[in-house]
């Protein structure tokens, strides 16, 4: 994106309203056309669907999950009594396993 400088800017400003509106046509222009580049990806692009493999990765996977069950994995900050960490069940499940073998 072309960002203007402020010489630019300030010459916009002293040529006057026109010049203003036609620099922020076009870096509403430019805008449009970066957003638009980003929003791409294998369902409205030309590429085939396996090249978008970042959304079948498993640090995408991970992360959507963490959105989606954000209230339930940060439980332990709202309510006190849900322990932070997760060593008590672990704890439990190692005894079942020693006594196993």
């Amino acid at each position: 994106m072309n960002i203007p400088t402020g010489d630019e800017i300030r010459a916009a400003y002293q040529q006057g309203e026109e010049a203003i509106i036609q620099l922020v046509e076009r870096l509403i222009q430019e805008l449009q056309a970066q957003q638009d580049r980003l929003n791409k990806n294998s369902k409205n692009s030309s590429k085939p669907p396996s090249s978008d493999a970042f959304k079948k990765h498993r640090t995408k996977n991970l992360l959507d999950r963490l959105k989606e069950y954000e209230q339930e994995v940060l439980a332990f900050m709202y309510d006190f009594r849900v322990p932070f960490d997760n060593n008590q069940a672990e704890r439990d499940v190692r005894i079942q396993l020693v006594l196993w073998d």
